[in-house]
């Protein structure tokens, strides 16, 4: 019968601390995830910067969350492009514990030639189709528009203070 394998504990603890999870250090020293798992408690070692996959989740959502409210968008798509591996429903409970409606910053950072939406947030016209706040380029000037004119730039409606020529700057 062979004998049992020597492992370095040191080598252990500081995997742990770096982050790993239990499962990545057993099979990179060779040994059960259980053992691993029991050493590391007896001996106090937790993760760098948290507890393992809790903490990992919190930041994730807040990286996400973080995203959302300085640039827009939508969470699949935001989930998508950051390539971060969580339930949307899980960051939308998330965002509605902290205050941040979702909804609000889906057209949020649209623009076209002429318009930008600097602010979040929308409204229902009494017809139906979704008002914002847009930003023309040129001269500054806020004013309602749908949100099919900042999509289409050949329905975008012209500034009031400017014409979309520019001429209104302050």
């Amino acid at each position: 019968m062979a004998a049992p394998r020597k492992l370095d504990y040191e080598e252990i603890f500081a995997l742990r601390k770096s982050g790993m999870t239990y499962r990545e250090i057993s099979r990179k020293c060779g040994s059960y995830t259980t053992f691993i798992g029991k050493i590391c408690r007896e001996n106090g070692i937790k993760p760098y910067g948290g507890y393992g996959r809790a903490q990992r989740k919190k930041d994730q959502i807040d990286i996400v969350l973080d995203y959302i409210v300085k640039n827009g968008g939508v969470l699949g798509r935001t989930l998508k492009k950051l390539d971060i591996d969580l339930c949307p429903e899980t960051v939308r409970t998330a965002a509605t514990r902290r205050g941040i409606n979702l909804r609000d910053y889906y057209h949020f950072g649209k623009e076209n030639k002429n318009w930008r939406v600097a602010q979040p947030g929308h409204t229902r016209h009494e017809t139906g189709y979704v008002q914002v706040v847009g930003t023309c380029k040129h001269c500054g000037h806020k004013q309602e528009m749908r949100v099919t004119s900042i999509d289409i730039s050949k329905t975008a409606p012209v500034c009031h203070r400017c014409g979309g020529l520019g001429h209104g700057k302050l």
